[in-house]
């Protein structure tokens, strides 16, 4: 760990690795930003980290931000050298996305029929809708942008599990409470299966909020008030947990639990509005920007976030297009031909690159009529971009550059 080509890998990860089948191995650690070179590496290499009798390396240095790196372990036993292979990983853009697992904005442009898009980079941990009698979770308006609402008796949002193998997490959302919660420990964000149990949610029939970490559940004291948007948050790290309840009024409330985390693997299934117990402990209300780190973040990042939502922005700001570029903002429909959807507030011709990023809303776009542009700009963490429709849009020189190498890109319309 990180798992090879993993992304926001935070500035000073610790690596992991499985032992080989003896226990008295000794391991060389080797760590840079060229593959080649971390491949042909010895002990005298600039690569060369340290020896060490664990499993386990912590990097000492920052890295660089939105930096490739590779890294390679050998077994030493005596004078005996088994070379292993080479992985890469890639840092986050800023300490704030460093060790984001899961980011769930449940908004529209991330929706695609009962699939909602997880954005925050590969592996990529997309969310399904999920209900027994087809009520599926629906659009609301959210905190920020749009959120779900959830019936509190068979609908919820599961993505695959996480395997952040970690005793320290944060867990967080904008949540609204349609009422008292009828079932007890309603789950909000929750991972659980027969080997684990850890996650946000409600404390019992109390209204609180709560947490389970390793199967033991702690009572924040924090009661949630209903029918209005509040920031819900546990970060837990080496000597316990903090809980954080804010409201859109910018008071920020927490209390903390005292307790040594267990390791935990995170092997089941992510459920949002769900305590996957079998006893129907489901969360009846709306949720927005559902995020998951592999760390505790410290109370500065969480006030951070939280300020941001009150603002109506996601977790890390948000991005402003500048007026004087075609930037796509679909904030009024899917139609280049819209001046509403475009920064300049103007149709982009011939002389024009064309730009999506996290400025984007609407990204599965059609032309309205034949167009002509100079290129095509895909960057940020947009998940998916694509022109349908029977116009022909025809590409200068400038090509389609695509910065963000997870976007999906589909042209179902003629392109010239």
């Amino acid at each position: 760990m990180p798992a090879g080509g993993s992304v926001n890998v935070v500035l000073q990860p610790i690596l992991t690795w499985q032992p080989g089948t003896l226990t008295n191995f000794q391991y060389n650690v080797y760590l840079g930003t060229n593959a080649s070179a971390v491949a042909a590496a010895t002990t005298s290499s600039a690569e060369f980290q340290k020896q060490v009798a664990t499993t386990t390396y912590a990097v000492t240095n920052s890295m660089a931000t939105n930096s490739t790196y590779f890294w390679r372990v050998d077994e030493v036993l005596g004078t005996s050298v088994v070379a292993g292979s080479v992985w890469s990983f890639t840092t986050a853009t800023d300490t704030i996305h460093g060790g984001l697992a899961l980011y769930l904005s449940l908004d529209g442009r991330d929706m695609v029929g009962t699939n909602t898009y997880d954005r925050a980079g590969p592996p990529f941990h997309d969310g399904v809708l999920y209900s027994s009698s087809s009520n599926f979770p629906a659009m609301v308006t959210g905190q920020v942008h749009e959120g779900m609402s959830f019936n509190g008796t068979n609908s919820y949002v599961e993505s695959p599990a996480l395997f952040m193998n970690t005793s320290n997490a944060t867990f967080l959302a904008w949540i609204n409470s349609a009422g008292a919660q009828a079932n007890a420990n309603a789950g909000l964000v929750f991972a659980r299966n027969s080997t684990m149990k850890s996650g946000l949610c409600f404390y019992n029939t109390t209204g609180r909020l709560g947490h389970y970490w390793n199967g033991v559940l702690y009572d924040s004291g924090l009661t949630v008030p209903n029918n209005q948007w509040v920031f819900a948050a546990v970060s837990v790290g080496k000597n316990g947990a903090t809980v954080y309840l804010g409201g859109t009024n910018g008071v920020l409330q927490s209390t903390t639990s005292s307790y040594t985390p267990v390791l935990q693997g995170f092997d089941a299934p992510l459920d949002v509005a769900y305590n996957n117990y079998g006893q129907a402990e489901f969360f009846n209300g709306a949720m927005d920007e559902v995020c998951i780190w592999s760390h505790a973040l410290s109370t500065a990042e969480i006030g951070q976030i939280f300020t941001n939502g009150i603002n109506g922005v996601s977790f890390a700001g948000t991005t402003t297009p500048a007026t004087n570029t075609f930037t796509w903002t679909g904030n009024s429909d899917a139609y280049w031909t819209n001046t509403l959807n475009w920064a300049t507030n103007g149709v982009p011709g011939s002389g024009n690159t064309v730009y999506f990023n996290d400025a984007s809303y609407n990204t599965g776009t059609q032309l309205g009529s034949n167009l002509s542009i100079a290129g095509i700009n895909v960057s940020g963490g947009t998940h998916s971009f694509g022109i349908s429709g029977a116009n022909t849009l025809t590409l200068g020189a400038g090509g389609i550059t695509a910065s963000n190498s997870v976007a999906t890109i589909t042209f179902a319309a003629p392109i010239a």
